[in-house]
């Protein structure tokens, strides 16, 4: 999945989330994101919050007990990404929220 993720392979993360149904937010805000649609993928990343331990297992492949530490993690990762598109304000949204949760 993060291999079709870094190369934007929408039409088969589609496919794979079928399957998959705890990353179907995370792909559809990425995509959205990859668009250009910012406000839309802010909303979709924080609607995938729920399955952080999940999606963070999935995406990095080490294991996550559910809870603030792995929803921390899952907002530190989207911030990231969105930071990667140039979405700084969402970026810091993101990170604050990972902090907050940290503490």
């Amino acid at each position: 999945a993060a291999l079709l993720l870094r190369h934007e392979c929408w039409a088969a993360l589609r496919a794979w989330c079928a399957n998959e149904e705890a990353l179907g937010d995370y792909v559809y805000a990425r995509e959205l994101l990859a668009c250009g649609h910012g406000g839309p993928a802010v909303a979709a990343f924080e609607r995938a919050a729920g399955t952080a331990a999940v999606l963070m297992e999935q995406l990095t492949g080490a294991r996550h007990e559910a809870g603030a530490r792995a929803t921390a993690a899952y907002f530190e990762h989207v911030a990231g990404a969105l930071g990667e598109y140039g979405a700084l304000a969402e970026e810091q949204q993101f990170l604050h929220k990972a902090a907050t949760l940290a503490e």
